[in-house]
Formats: structure tokens, sequence, C-alpha cells
């Protein structure tokens, strides 16, 4: 949060000057203070000197004492309230705005510092209804909709988020992150066309923006477009946004028209990241079973088990490819970690190996699935929903 000093004494110093060292600011004003010891002033200046040389609790004693001396100054509430803030004392400073917004009940820029020191102490409902009575004294406001917003998405109310993000706009046509915000938003609800809409936008805006045309990409996943993901993913790795999801997420859509060969290549781009996504193991062991590569399947299946031993799914798939290569014992141990109730025995097993030939392997995790396969996706997406953007003052 940017500090709001409003300094009585301006023409002594500035804080804009660099040349003025607060600390031998401190000095001067301890001098004045001697000198008058009944002013206000001296304290307050002394408050912010201190404050910038990082002396807060020193600070926090002076303004405390120009309170003392003078209890309706405003500017005194306002910093000390900021400096509690840095301390990681929330409920003091949401203290000095309550006296604040007492004696000045339209200062809406107290209702936003409040409404930011209430969503870093927890508050998320206090903090919308002073986001509120920002939008009532300003006749609506950007940042007050946008925040308002992301604690929408906080409380898990989509559709609240989206009705804020949709005013946001109104008061900012060209804000891309509310654009994203609400387009990711719109995709948790499976709007993918408004979603779409929204991304497009973005890449409108600012066609070089990286983190557009991977959600548009995520989205036309979720609308069955594989080819479109493929280009858009392909455009953000073009522009260096080279990230395992952005991978996955393009190896997912080459699988899909499938092309295994490609989805192979970009899932070995997502295992070279640290640490590998387990993930990543088994969408690759699936591509290699199409393409009859059973032993780097089986390869990926294990070291999928190696990183997460509760997969149970890695060890259904493995059983499967150990039949294939007549490891009968093996595939009957992995179905049982897998959770089948009533393990194969030996020659059930034998018989399974039998019936996946003449179904060409088609049982095998059902590899061609796309309802498989889109729980990666909606994990992927999940990751890119924390990424909001925050803060991006284009209004």
């Amino acid at each position: 949060m940017k500090k709001d000093y409003r300094r009585l004494e301006t023409d002594d110093w500035s804080e804009d000057d660099p040349t003025i060292d607060p600390k031998v600011m401190i000095t001067v004003f301890d001098e004045v203070i001697k000198i008058v010891p009944d002013s206000f002033e001296g304290y307050y200046n002394r408050g912010i000197a201190k404050d910038e040389s990082g002396d807060l609790e020193g600070a926090i004693k002076d303004y405390t004492k120009v309170l003392e001396m003078n209890p309706e100054f405003v500017d005194a509430y306002l910093n000390r309230a900021q400096a509690n803030l840095s301390l990681g004392l929330y409920q003091k400073a949401i203290d000095d705005y309550d006296i604040v917004v007492k004696l000045d009940p339209e200062y809406s820029t107290c209702y936003f510092y409040r409404a930011t020191s209430k969503t870093d102490n927890g508050d998320v409902t206090g903090a919308i209804a002073d986001y509120n009575k920002i939008i009532e004294l300003e006749d609506g406001s950007y940042r007050a909709y946008y925040n308002t917003a992301l604690l929408k998405t906080e409380k898990g109310d989509p559709q609240g988020a989206i009705d804020y993000y949709t005013k946001a706009i109104v008061e900012s046509p060209k804000s891309k992150a509310a654009y994203i915000n609400r387009g990711l938003e719109r995709r948790l609800l499976n709007n993918i066309q408004g979603a779409i809409d929204d991304f497009t936008k973005v890449i409108q805006l600012e066609p070089q923006l990286k983190l557009s045309h991977f959600n548009e990409g995520l989205s036309k996943l979720y609308s069955d477009d594989f080819q479109g993901a493929i280009d858009f993913f392909s455009s953000s790795i073009d522009q260096n946004l080279k990230t395992d999801m952005t991978y996955i997420g393009r190896g997912f859509a080459k699988s899909m028209l499938g092309d295994a060969p490609g989805a192979i290549l970009d899932y070995n781009k997502t295992i070279e990241f640290n640490p590998p996504q387990a993930g990543s193991y088994h969408l690759r062991g699936l591509e290699k079973i199409k393409t009859k590569d059973f032993q780097g399947a089986l390869d990926d299946f294990n070291k999928l088990i190696e990183i997460d031993p509760d997969y149970e799914k890695a060890y259904s798939n493995r059983a499967y490819l150990k039949l294939i290569v007549d490891d009968f014992q093996g595939a009957f141990e992995d179905f049982k970690n897998a959770g089948f109730t009533q393990p194969l025995s030996f020659f059930e097993t034998r018989n399974l190996l039998t019936v996946n030939d003449q179904q060409e392997k088609k049982d095998i995790s059902g590899s061609a699935s796309k309802g498989d396969k889109i729980s990666s996706i909606e994990a992927l997406a999940k990751q890119v929903r924390r990424k909001k953007i925050y803060d991006t003052h284009d209004y």
C-alpha cells in the first residue's frame, strides 16, 4: 500500500529528495521538540522521519504523541495505521481507520485502506462492505469493483466475481487483468464461449501477453477445439511461456488429435522441469502404449509410482502392461494395489490378456478416453486459476 503522508512543514525537507537523510531530520526535529515541546508538528514530522529510516515502532510512538495533543489529526491516524500494517498489526491499523471514517465519513481513500487491511486480517466480508462504501461514495470505482471481484473468488462465489469484473470493465474497458480473471471465472462455470471471448479481448488489447494465449488455449481444450488449442499453446511457447502447464496442455490436444509422437515430445518437455509433474509420466505412459512402446510405458508408470505411491490408476495401468510382457505375478500384485476388492487369479489374469489382445488393448486405462485424461487438464486449470492478477493499474 502506498504511503499517503502529508507533511506539515514541507518547505523544510521532502521525502522525494534523495539528498536528505531521514536520520539527519530526526536529529533536527529532536531539537525542534526541545525548543517547542508542546508543538505536535515536531512530533509528527519526526514520526515521518523515523518511519522512513525504518524505525516503525519509534514512528508509532511519535504519532501516538501527536494524537494525544491533537485527537482529530487525521493524517497521524493514517500514518500510524500504515506503520502498524508494516509490522503486521492489522487490527491496530483497522482501529485507526475506524477513527478516521468517524471523523470523516466521506473519506473514500480511508475505506480503501481499511478494506485492504481487513483482507490481510482475514475479514473478507468486512472488506467487501468497505469496497461497496467506496462505490457508493464515488458512484463507481474500478479499484473497488476489481478488488471485490477478487474477494468474491476467495469466498467461492464465481458468479459474484463475474458480476464485479463486468462492472470493473465498464469503468475501465481496457483492463486486461479484469478480462483475464473474468474469463477464468467463466470457464469455471463452464461458460466456455464467454471465457474465449474474454481471452480474445485481452489478446486484442495486448497481442504479446503470454498468459492470454495460454488461457485461450485452455478454453479451446474445453470446447474440443484441439487444433485451436495447439495453435494458442504454441503461440505461448513462441513467446517464451515455456512452462510445464503449457506443454501439458499442448500435449493433451495433440493426443486428442491422434498425434501420439507429438504428445510424447511435449510430455518430455514437462518432465524436464524440476520437480517433474507426476501426471506427466502418466500421460506420457498412455501415449507410449499407443505407439506400442510397452517397455517405455512401463518405465513411466514405474517412475510415477516412485513419485506418488498412492496413485492407484498407475498400478492398474502398470498391471495391464505387465500382462503384455508376461509378468503375471507382477500384474496380480498391481491389481491388488489398484484397489481391486477381489484380485484376479493367475488363470483369470492370463485369460484377461487374451481379452485385451482381442480388444486391441483398449482396456489399458482407456487410453483413447477423453474423460480419463481431462482430469489432468482440470487440475491444470485450477493451478492457473490460482494465479490471479491482483494489481494492474491499467485503469
